[in-house]
This record gives C-alpha cells, sequence and structure tokens, in this order.
C-alpha cells in the first residue's frame, strides 16, 4: 500500500518536473520570438530611416544648390550641383573643396566651428553618414586617386568599382544598415564639345 503510493508520489514529482520543463521552453521561444520580432522591426525602421534620407541627399544635389561659394563659411545656402540633368562644375567643384575641408574651419550655424564633411550633413539637413561617388557606363568610378568619393572618409582612397566603396564601408565601419541610391545627370570634363557623358552618381547611407 505505502509502495504504491510512493510510486504516485514520485510519478507526480517527475509529472511536475515535466511541466516546469515545458513552460520554461514555452517561455524562451516566446521571448526568441519577440525579440526577432523586435530586431525585425527596429532593422526595418533604421532602413526606411536611411531611404528618407538617402532620398533627400539625392533631391539636394539633383537641383543647382544655392550659395555655393559661401557653403563653408556661411550658414546659409543648399547644397546641389546638377541643373538641367547636367552637373555644374562650379557648385561640384565646391562641394569637393567643403567635404575635403579637415579640421574646424567651417563655421557652425549653432556656434563655434567645424569641420567641411559635417557642415555638408547640416547643409543637407541628415543625421547619417554618408558617401557620393560618380561612374561612367562601364562602371568604373570617375575622378583622380584621393579625389574619387566625397564623404565619410571610409579608408580607400583609389576605388575602382562600387565593390571596393560597399566593402570598404563593411570592413572598416561595418554598419549594421546600409543603402544605396543611384541618379543620372550628365557631366562633361572635355570643355571643347560642351556636351559631356552620362554618368550615374551613387549615394550610400548609413548609420555608425
Amino acid at each position: 500500500m505505502f509502495l504504491f503510493k510512493d510510486k504516485i508520489k514520485k510519478r507526480g514529482q517527475f509529472w511536475y518536473i515535466d511541466l516546469l520543463i515545458a513552460l520554461f521552453v514555452v517561455i524562451v521561444i516566446a521571448i526568441l520570438f519577440v525579440k526577432g520580432i523586435t530586431d525585425i522591426v527596429d532593422r526595418e525602421k533604421d532602413v526606411n530611416d536611411l531611404l528618407s534620407e538617402g532620398i533627400d541627399i539625392s533631391n539636394n544635389i539633383m537641383s543647382k544648390g544655392l550659395l555655393s561659394s559661401t557653403w563653408c563659411s556661411g550658414n546659409d545656402g543648399r547644397i546641389g550641383f546638377v541643373q538641367d540633368s547636367k552637373i555644374v562644375n562650379t557648385n561640384f567643384n565646391d562641394f569637393k573643396t567643403l567635404v575635403q575641408t579637415t579640421g574646424n574651419s567651417c563655421s557652425n550655424p549653432s556656434s563655434g566651428s567645424i569641420d567641411g564633411y559635417t557642415k555638408s550633413r547640416i547643409l543637407l539637413g541628415i543625421k547619417s553618414q554618408y558617401v557620393i561617388y560618380m561612374q561612367n557606363k562601364d562602371g568604373d568610378i570617375i575622378g583622380n586617386p584621393g579625389s574619387k568619393v566625397f564623404g565619410y572618409d571610409i579608408g580607400v582612397s583609389n576605388p575602382t568599382n562600387i565593390g571596393d566603396i560597399l566593402n570598404a564601408i563593411d570592413q572598416n565601419i561595418g554598419p549594421d544598415n546600409k543603402v544605396n541610391i543611384f541618379r543620372y545627370a550628365f557631366y562633361d570634363t572635355d570643355p571643347v564639345d560642351g556636351k559631356g557623358e552620362l554618368i550615374r552618381i551613387g549615394i550610400t547611407v548609413w548609420k555608425k
């Protein structure tokens, strides 16, 4: 009789332990599921934010811009270097000079002084980091070594294609997400004919 009761008691203990283990497994799965959903939602929000700022950058640079000569020294102006689907060389050169200006050499609309790249982000109205580059019809990056990628210093001075740029961003910065946006314009590097070649303007945006 007592032996029978002991067996029932032990069996009940086993069932209780099994129930606790099952509940623990269910709770862990629920936590992982919620975390997974949260990560997906957060990642989607980050990508949407990057896409929005990338579009803002592209819309700005595809305009002629305002007061390009005072982008660094002044507190007004709007970055842009394309008019009638053609790159305006004067404004483009002013943009390159701005983002390549190091040290606290540009005026800060709030107070004090800042570097040119930070000033460009203020003029563009963005919080993300960015680079801008250009490709010819063969996909090669246009420009001289050291003057091919404009914006954040990604640690590569002479990329030959977009893969070199994206790999440098991944390896040297390692952002969780990044977005690429492309626009097209004519770029005239030969002042003789005044026509120019169709090139692709690439914009890559990310957050640290």
